[in-house]
């Protein structure tokens, strides 16, 4: 009944975060900012912890059938309830981290949309690209801790039924009464069917790790990449930032210029006003010295004339 009632939660189990609420990702409105963006990662953030927690209920799925097995409570683990939630637990959490995946690229493409959309918004670009990190980093660590649980599962099922195996040989080989004989053969044939689905699981979950383990090595190469095109952009930034400041000093000087330029033509209009000012003073001056030196003359010559 226990094993029931919790398949029966796990049928039963909340989608995603972010699907509980209204879409995430729609199409770029008016009311895009930092905060709406924030939001939505908190949401996936939500989404990767759920995850993990589904991630560690596998783990402890596994135990409880590696358990079983070590202890022969069932002799057909594929038709056990533990096996069946396992499996279906298995599929559930991997499309949940491919919904996660898909909702962290969403993310991305609204950011690329907003920034491009709001002039290459520095502090909003310098805010999502360092969220959008965190959230794959975070995913990739997941993805990888899921298939690593998945394939030491599957080493070690794969050695319980080879010791299971051996043993159905032995005891085959000493058995004497048909029925058991009949039986330890059906036992053996369970064994190898499950030892060639658990082999072929084995092969494909291989080959998903090398993929995984060359998906997080090109992961981290871009991520090196991207760190380079985060040193370059403060370099131009700060770079941006000096002409800036030239260009202003230029602009000043230029302004600077033109007054001087037009204070010194002041001062040129200025000087030929006080020499013209001058000449006509001094014109004056002689006119009056003249007519003085005349006026003199005459009073001269009229008083030598009365005499």
């Amino acid at each position: 009944m226990p094993a029931e009632t919790d398949e029966k939660n796990y049928i039963n189990s909340p989608l995603l975060t972010s699907d509980r609420k209204e879409e995430i990702f729609v199409k770029k409105d008016e009311n895009w900012g930092l905060k709406v963006f924030l939001d939505k990662s908190n949401s996936v953030h939500a989404d990767l912890n759920a995850l993990q927690s589904k991630i560690s209920e596998v783990k402890k799925l596994q135990q409880d059938i590696l358990s079983l097995f070590l202890d022969k409570v069932s002799t057909d683990l594929q038709q056990h309830p533990l096996v069946t939630r396992h499996d279906r637990l298995v599929h559930d959490t991997t499309n949940y981290g491919v919904q996660i995946r898909q909702n962290i690229r969403n993310l991305k493409e609204m950011a690329v949309e907003y920034i491009r959309a709001h002039n290459n918004d520095k502090g909003y670009k310098l805010v999502a690209e360092q969220q959008l990190n965190n959230l794959s980093e975070q995913l990739s660590k997941a993805v990888h801790d899921f298939f690593k649980c998945q394939s030491d599962y599957t080493d070690r099922m794969n050695d319980h039924l080879r010791q299971n195996r051996r043993q159905s040989n032995s005891v085959g080989e000493r058995a004497e009464d048909p029925i058991n004989e009949s039986q330890k053969q059906d036992s053996y044939l369970v064994c190898t069917q499950n030892f060639s689905e658990v082999q072929g699981a084995e092969q494909t979950l291989r080959e998903v790790e090398e993929r995984c383990k060359d998906i997080l090595a090109l992961e981290k190469r871009v991520t090196e990449v991207n760190q380079l095109y985060k040193e370059i952009f403060l370099l131009v930034a700060q770079q941006g930032e000096t002409l800036d400041d030239i260009e202003l000093k230029v602009d000043d000087a230029q302004v600077r210029i033109e007054n001087g330029t037009q204070k010194v033509a002041d001062a040129k209009a200025s000087q030929r006003n006080v020499r013209c000012k001058k000449c006509f003073i001094f014109g004056i001056v002689v006119t009056v010295v003249v007519v003085a030196v005349v006026v003199i003359v005459l009073v001269v010559l009229k008083v030598h004339k009365l005499i």
